[in-house]
């Protein structure tokens, strides 16, 4: 997908950011002994092009067809 089709689908699906939010709360409970690779996984099953995840900030990257990439963080601001 292209930087515009995966925002869009991003933005479609309210699962996906429904599942970031949830991973976000659960690794602010579990990162002392999760490994995040992990959760990579999860979100890969409804985002196959995330291809990288970062604990500080909690987010990902998602790699684009079109060259572009995209990164996504969810923060406490986010949350407001």
């Amino acid at each position: 997908m292209t930087k515009q089709e995966t925002w869009a689908h991003i933005n479609a699906t309210e699962s996906i950011t429904e599942l970031l939010f949830s991973l976000w709360e659960r690794w602010q409970d579990e990162k002392d002994y999760e490994d995040i690779q992990d959760y990579l996984q999860v979100i890969q099953k409804s985002l196959p092009n995330a291809y990288k995840i970062t604990k500080r900030p909690f987010g990902i990257a998602v790699k684009c067809t079109d060259g572009n990439n995209i990164l996504f963080f969810i923060s406490m601001l986010s949350l407001n």
